[in-house]
Parts: structure tokens; sequence; C-alpha cells
């Protein structure tokens, strides 16, 4: 009998999960939507998720974030924007992001990984721009840039003005 995290074995989880096989065999597989990748263009995002990962393509640590636009025509779309964190020629781009999303105290890379929770939340404008990939012209590079920060209502310290 194998055991999960937090105690119960997977009978136990079967066992439980059995009262929900109904409601799971009539439920309908949604329909999938066109996922490409938005357009080139400025857009109006927050911080959805932002995490410290292996990057699938080179096995180098990357920071992945991924940034939901806030209104028009792709409210609700993800935007994904990775930095390198292993490879020295690329810190200065990293460093960049911290800076615009409010993170520039950020001393050591080795740092990050306790700052993650700062970036969740911050409403920033990016610039999307799509670049020919030669090797697979049917997928083209997407290059995400981090604008700046956007100010929030209420940001602002009080100032001595009478108003």
């Amino acid at each position: 009998m194998s055991q999960s995290m937090n105690g119960m074995s997977m009978e136990e989880y079967e066992d439980y999960l059995k009262s929900f096989d109904e409601a799971f065999t009539a439920a309908p597989v949604p329909e999938r939507g066109n996922y490409s990748a938005v357009p080139d263009g400025r857009y109006q995002v927050f911080v959805d998720k932002a995490e410290i990962r292996t990057n699938t393509n080179t096995g180098g640590m990357e920071l992945s974030m991924q940034l939901k636009i806030l209104s028009g025509e792709y409210q609700n779309r993800i935007i994904f924007h990775r930095r390198e964190l292993d490879n020295p020629d690329r810190m200065s781009y990293l460093r960049g992001d911290l800076e615009v999303l409010g993170m520039g105290d950020v001393q050591r890379i080795s740092q990050l990984p306790s700052q993650l929770k700062r970036m969740l939340d911050v409403k920033l404008e990016v610039q999307v721009k799509h670049k020919p990939n030669p090797n697979n012209p049917e997928r083209p590079y997407v290059n995400v840039y981090l604008n700046k920060r956007l100010e929030e209502r209420g940001d602002t310290q009080d100032d001595d003005r009478p108003f």
C-alpha cells in the first residue's frame, strides 16, 4: 500500500473519488479555443504566476512568469515570459525586469526564490513582438518586453496636498 504526502493511501483516495465518478463521466469535455499567441502589440497585464523552474529546451534554470491580459479583445489570455537564470550574458535582462517589477532592491540572484511572491499581482505594460523562427516557420519566436510598471490608484503616498 503506497502512502501519499498527507497520509492517505492510494486506495483511500480511490474510495473517496468514487463518489465523483458519475459527475466526472457526465461532464462534457470543453471546446478548445484558438490558443495561438496574442498578436504584436502593447498589453496591460498582471503577474498571475511566477516560478523558478528547469527550462525544458536547455535544461537550465529560468524565471517563468504567466502574465494575464487585463482588458480588451484578449482579456484573460496568458502571455508567457521567461528569463534565463544561469547564463551570465543574460543577467542584465533579468535585472532590468526586476527593476520594472519594483524589485530593484534584490541584490543577489540567490535571493530571487524567496522574493517571487512580490511579483504576484503586479500590473505592467508589456510589448509582444514576433520574430520568424527559421527552424520552424509555423512557430515564430515570441519576445515579451516588460515596458513599465503601472501605477495603481491609491498607491501614491501622502504628499501634503490638501485634497
